[in-house]
């Protein structure tokens, strides 16, 4: 069985406001993954982890938001 099934699966009605969309959380780290820059130089390497680090932070502030909106 996959996560997200069993996630699905095993949710508590009254807490499904304060769940994290997984599919959503998954979709996004998918697609950073995806278009993320190869690595063909070692000069290569610091332009990856640069990209890697703005990709965390814009998805730190997108879970952010969603806490705070579950919040009202």
């Amino acid at each position: 069985m996959r996560f997200g099934e069993y996630l699905r699966m095993h949710l508590t009605p009254e807490w499904s406001s304060q769940y994290i969309s997984y599919e959503e959380m998954k979709e996004m780290l998918t697609d950073v993954v995806s278009k993320a820059p190869r690595i063909n130089e070692i000069n290569q390497s610091l332009s990856r982890q640069e990209y890697f680090l703005l990709a965390d932070e814009e998805f730190l502030q997108v879970k952010i938001k969603d806490l705070f909106k579950s919040l009202n």
